[in-house]
């Protein structure tokens, strides 16, 4: 992250992009076929309420 140029507008976008792809694919029920994310490591063992 010490490579990065402080840019505020940029990492509230990004911020803002994992969100919506959050909302989109894992909640309520993840959807991971398609998911942008699903080749990056992450989670997939959290269970949300309905």
């Amino acid at each position: 992250m010490s490579n990065l140029e402080p840019d505020a507008a940029f990492f509230n976008e990004f911020h803002a992009l994992l969100v919506m792809t959050g909302k989109d694919y894992c909640k309520p029920r993840p959807k991971c076929e398609g998911c942008p994310l699903n080749p990056l490591p992450h989670r997939t063992d959290i269970e949300y309420g309905d």
